[in-house]
């Protein structure tokens, strides 16, 4: 995102979906202004990756900025990636990977490896993310988190997947929102999931929570097309 100063800074990730489009997460983008953002993508390496300017952001309707429910957002690229180190990564059918738990997933991203520490430069993965049920994780949040029916007066939805180390010290953090949890069948890469909420990072009995991309196909897709 453009500071003050015009300097682009690190603020979310997001996953390459069509040469010229990304997903990310809609509370990334409290500003909607297109030109506040670039998409580096290319290079692990942040500092060696392509800038690509956004023409459009798309955020459903639903989403409302108070609540976690519907936060996800699809980047229109200003022009295509041509570039051979980067592919799309791949759209679950709307049948598929309803049932998660259990699955070990992967999250990467360029996040901060520690609470309030700075974004990393190069882009982090972290695999064998086990997935906990809906309802358990309804469950946890309940008990431990006191505004957590301010911020999820529905509970946590189908729209949602929960997956995490319960026993602490590996999670994605800071910066990482809108990045991708990614699911490997055979040899093709699914995102699953997007970066969307958690406590702290890393904190010991508290899950991740995801925007369950099977729930948005439809809507992914219009945007695709038009």
């Amino acid at each position: 995102m453009r500071d003050r100063y015009g300097i682009f800074t690190h603020k979310c990730t997001g996953a390459m979906i069509t040469r010229k489009h990304v997903l990310s997460a809609a509370h990334c983008f409290k500003r909607k202004d297109p030109s506040l953002y670039v998409a580096r993508i290319g290079h692990v390496d942040q500092n060696l990756a392509y800038e690509y300017g956004i023409s459009q952001i798309h955020v459903p309707n639903t989403y409302s900025r108070n609540q976690y429910y519907d936060d996800i957002a699809v980047l229109t690229l200003s022009r295509e990636v041509n570039s051979e180190n980067v592919s799309p990564i791949c759209l679950p059918l709307s049948s598929e990977f309803v049932n998660l738990e259990g699955t070990g997933t992967t999250a990467a991203g360029w996040g901060s490896t520690k609470p309030d520490g700075p974004a990393s430069r190069l882009l982090m993965e972290l695999p064998a993310i086990p997935v906990i049920s809906n309802r358990k994780c309804n469950a946890i949040l309940t008990e431990k988190v006191l505004d957590f029916r301010q911020q999820f007066p529905r509970g946590i939805t189908d729209g949602f997947v929960c997956a995490g180390f319960l026993e602490g010290g590996r999670d994605t953090c800071g910066g990482d929102s809108g990045g991708p949890l990614m699911d490997l069948q055979g040899d093709h890469w699914y995102v699953v999931g997007v970066v969307s909420f958690g406590v702290d990072c890393a904190k010991p009995g508290f899950p991740g929570g995801y925007t369950r991309v099977s729930k948005y196909l439809k809507w992914i897709h219009q945007i695709i097309r038009s």
